[in-house]
C-alpha cells in the first residue's frame, strides 16, 4: 500500500521520504505505517510517504532520488526509552555482501543499494516507536496510541529540519 502526500510522487527527486512500515494486522506493530499515513494527510508540500509492510530491495531507487530519507517503524526492544531518532550512519563493512534478502531488508542495507545502484545516497533517520502489543488486532494498544502521537511530532520536526 502506498500513498503520497499532495502533487508529490513517491520518490520525487528533492523530497523527502518518509518510509513507513509494519503489519496492520499485528496491533502496535501497524505503529511505523500508521505514523506515516499522518504525515501523508498533512500534505506538506516536498513531502512523498511510502507505506508498506516491510523494506525491499526495490525501495532504493526511489531512495537514490529523495534528498532525505526518514524510515519508521515498531520496536518491541528497550520500550521505555520512548521514541527514539537515529541518524543512520554507514558502518566500514560491506553489508551487501551478507544481506539474507529472504529475511528482512534493514534501512542501512537500502541506503547502500541506492548508492550502490544509482550512485546517491541520502540523508537517512530511523524514528523507531516502542510497541506494546502484537497481538492479532487492528487497534492499537493506549501506551502505542501515545507513542504514536508523539513520533508524528517527531517525524515533522525532521522534515522541517534542513538536514
Amino acid at each position: 500500500m502506498t500513498r503520497s502526500s499532495g502533487t508529490e510522487q513517491r520518490g520525487e527527486p528533492g523530497c523527502v521520504l518518509v518510509i513507513g512500515y509494519g503489519n496492520t494486522l499485528r496491533s502496535d506493530d501497524a505503529i511505523g505505517v500508521r505514523a506515516a499515513e499522518a504525515i501523508a494527510r498533512r500534505a506538506i508540500p516536498g513531502v512523498c510517504v511510502d507505506v508498506v509492510p516491510q523494506l525491499l530491495p526495490e525501495q532504493a531507487e526511489s531512495i537514490a532520488r529523495a534528498e532525505r530519507v526518514i524510515f519508521v517503524d515498531a520496536r518491541v526492544n528497550d520500550r521505555h526509552r520512548g521514541v527514539d531518532v537515529q541518524r543512520l550512519t554507514m558502518n566500514q563493512l560491506d553489508p551487501l555482501a551478507s544481506v539474507d534478502w529472504s529475511h528482512r531488508t534493514s534501512a542501512s542495507v537500502l541506503l547502500h543499494l541506492a548508492k550502490h545502484l544509482y550512485g546517491r545516497q541520502p540523508k537517512g533517520w530511523i524514528v523507531s516507536i516502542p510497541a506494546w502489543d502484537l497481538s492479532h488486532g487492528e487497534a492499537l494498544s493506549e501506551p502505542g496510541s501515545q507513542a504514536l502521537s508523539q513520533a508524528i511530532e517527531r517525524i515533522a520536526e525532521l522534515i522541517e529540519e534542513n538536514g
